[in-house]
């Protein structure tokens, strides 16, 4: 199942879903890079229930020009990495991730290597 969310939905609606759901596990946060559309990137993020094995995924429209998302590690501590992985290689910023460790490139690196248009 995939929940296409606006953003300011998306604390709440994961919020929901680990307190009443029982999706406790973290699994994976993805970025999507859509260089022709007017929402560039789309973040998606994939959550587990461990009691059921139920997984599900909550899916956000990020436009380029305000390539800011609220974080969800505050819920999920485990999505500290993944949003700073998105941000290195993306550019998006999340907002409450206190952490601004770069992860896959050097600290002088100009750019986000993963965006469509990067070196072009």
């Amino acid at each position: 199942m995939n929940n296409m969310l606006q953003s300011s939905e998306l604390k709440s609606a994961c919020q929901r879903a680990r307190d009443e759901k029982g999706f406790t596990s973290f699994t994976d946060l993805c970025v999507v890079d859509r260089t022709s559309d007017d929402s560039r990137f789309e973040c998606i993020y994939r959550i587990c229930n461990p009691k059921s094995g139920e997984q599900t995924t909550f899916s956000i429209k990020v436009p380029e020009h305000e390539a800011r998302v609220d974080t969800v590690s505050d819920i999920w501590p485990a999505a500290t990495w993944f949003e700073l992985e998105a941000t290195d290689l993306f550019g998006i910023v999340f907002r409450g991730n206190e952490n601004s460790t770069r992860l896959l490139t050097p600290d002088d690196f100009k750019g986000h290597p993963l965006r469509k248009d990067f070196g072009g």
